[in-house]
């Protein structure tokens, strides 16, 4: 598929090093012709925005900064952290910019957010290739450096070139055996005395109380209500041949087979849950021989414990025994369904259902993926998750929303340096693996991550030439705006007690209780003894630990410094 981009004349643009430097929002949601700089070392300004004129959809002023510091040398990587209260838009731009698929620059998915529906938004998306040749999804006018640049002439490119936008959408726990068997080299260096991440495994069912619950609460749950969720989950680790049969009644197909399983388990008023009903078919019955075999096999592999060199040839034999699952539920599915259902009609195979539980074993210890201590998994985490992201594309614009969440204040602080290093790791792996397979990896290929944030320690770890601060003007629209001071190396105490963080993080009483009191420490005026022992006593019930040791810093810095006897 062909899609536009507008250059300069008789210019070649080096698809190869193409990076997004700007993003411009003509209207949607909380935002009104509002552009978005995601090249910290240019200073770009929105000029105009005229859709009804055809020689100039857009203008803008680009400018190098003068006291631009590249704080990423050595990672090659472009940075833009977006912070704001909550309702600024933070989450709708990274979905926005999530969409660009290609360089037609139209958001070209439907999405819900807010109950608004997102349909053919036509953002303009701008970019520059290493040798400065700018390139846009709209004809665009740049005066770049005291420069006039015309992007009016009109070039078609296969869609893959420039698709450039990739985001995390992968089950670390589910696959990440998978990944280690076929890359230990990205991993093991995380691990002391070379131990590794994995040398052995174990099959399980993956989400199984996911899949006790949909049982349950589904369109089937007639079947299972004789049997509670625990023992259910119990009965289905036990015995996956009646696990896999649950899964394939789910099927609207088997509606006449559900009804005599139905009739059959109430007959003589003698009512049994399903789970004993079907083993006491299985084990009584004209399949007793077929079934003993057949579970035997099953429970041996999902009982056992492998090598992880076994991992191929144990798969293997996985996936051979299907077959005889299959039969076996194809002649329970034939019996009651009275000669309706010659065959399972879609085969769920296996691997879709189970994952390889990896595990580390020393001696009589086994150390799980969870028992990792938690730098050790997010440096695991990192990595894989960033291959996945640069072996898809050389052209890559990561998003990551808020990756704070649930993550201890200290995991917090080393953010950004942990994901840089796993990016640095990654980056150099596969250009090694490059080399040895004799594939084409663009080792000098700059990537670009798009972040938000609520917490000020990523803030404290940048200039403010990689912050984008949203607030919402008089009109109700979101405006980026200028930041009051640098943040880098700065107080997070100073930005953690500001509004902007307090008030995404805590209910609005605290919020309104605590910012009485930072603001009262910050005056210069006396506060009385009683009434500063009773904030001392508040701030002593705080139940955010990072927080309550700011808020008793502040006081213990307004004591030391008050200028008044």
């Amino acid at each position: 598929m062909k899609n536009k981009l507008y250059t300069e004349k008789n210019i070649s643009l080096d698809l190869n090093s193409l990076e997004i430097i700007y993003f411009f929002i003509p209207e949607y949601h909380v935002f009104k012709e509002q552009g978005f700089s995601l090249y910290p070392k240019y200073e770009i300004n929105f000029i105009k925005y005229n859709p009804n004129i055809k020689d100039t959809y857009l203008e803008i002023s680009v400018e190098e900064k003068k006291d631009f510091i590249d704080l990423f040398e050595q990672e090659q990587v472009n940075v833009k952290i977006i912070c704001g209260k909550n309702g600024v838009g933070k989450s709708t731009l990274i979905d926005l910019l999530k969409s660009v698929r290609n360089p037609g620059g139209r958001v070209s998915y439907t999405k819900n957010i807010e109950s608004i529906t997102i349909r053919n938004i036509s953002c303009i998306v701008i970019y520059k290739d290493k040798n400065n040749n700018f390139a846009s999804t709209a004809k665009t006018n740049i005066y770049f450096n005291n420069k006039d640049i015309s992007l009016d002439s009109e070039n078609e490119y296969d869609e893959g070139n420039v698709a450039c936008v990739k985001y995390e959408n992968n089950s670390f726990e589910k696959n990440i055996l998978n990944n280690y068997v076929e890359h230990k080299e990205l991993y093991d260096d995380i691990f002391p005395n070379g131990e590794g991440l994995f040398n052995g495994f174990r099959y399980r069912i993956w989400n199984l109380k996911e899949y006790v619950n949909a049982f349950k609460t589904g369109h089937r749950r007639e079947l299972f209500e004789d049997i509670d969720n625990w023992n259910l989950e119990t009965a289905l680790k036990n015995n996956h041949i009646l696990f896999y049969l649950f899964l394939i009644l789910r099927d609207d197909i088997y509606n006449v087979v559900v009804n005599n399983i139905l009739r059959k388990i109430t007959e003589n008023d003698e009512k049994r849950d399903v789970v004993s009903f079907f083993e006491d078919f299985w084990k009584q019955g004209v399949y007793k021989g077929e079934y003993q075999n057949t579970k035997k096999i099953t429970d041996d592999f999902f009982q056992n414990e492998y090598p992880l060199e076994e991992k191929n040839s144990v798969y293997k034999k996985l996936h051979d025994s299907q077959n005889m699952v299959y039969d076996l539920i194809d002649k329970t599915l034939d019996y009651f369904g009275r000669g309706l259902y010659k065959q399972i009609k879609e085969k769920t195979p296996f691997v879709s259902v189970v994952y390889l539980e990896g595990f580390f074993k020393k001696r009589d210890e086994k150390r799980f993926i969870n028992d990792l201590s938690s730098g050790e998994r997010k440096s695991c985490e990192y990595r894989y998750e960033l291959f996945n992201l640069l072996s898809q594309s050389n052209n890559c614009l990561i998003t990551k929303d808020e990756p704070e969440n649930y993550l201890h204040p200290e995991w917090c602080r080393k953010f950004m340096s942990l994901y840089m290093d796993a990016y640095v790791k990654t980056k150099n792996y596969l250009r090694t693996l490059s080399k040895l397979d004799d594939q084409v990896f663009n080792y000098q290929k700059r990537s670009t991550f798009i972040i938000t944030t609520h917490s000020p320690f990523l803030l404290s770890d940048l200039t403010n030439d990689y912050i984008i601060y949203l607030d919402k003007n008089e009109d109700g629209f979101s405006k980026e705006m200028k930041p009051k001071k640098e943040t880098f190396a700065g107080n997070i105490g100073e930005m953690f007690c500001s509004n902007m963080f307090m008030e995404n993080t805590i209910g609005e009483f605290a919020t309104q209780k605590l910012m009485k009191i930072v603001e009262e420490l910050n005056n210069t005026k006396k506060i009385e003894e009683s009434r500063l022992d009773s904030y001392k006593k508040l701030i002593n019930k705080v139940g955010d630990d990072l927080l309550r040791k700011l808020l008793e810093d502040k006081v213990r810095m307004y004591e030391k410094n008050k200028p008044f006897k």
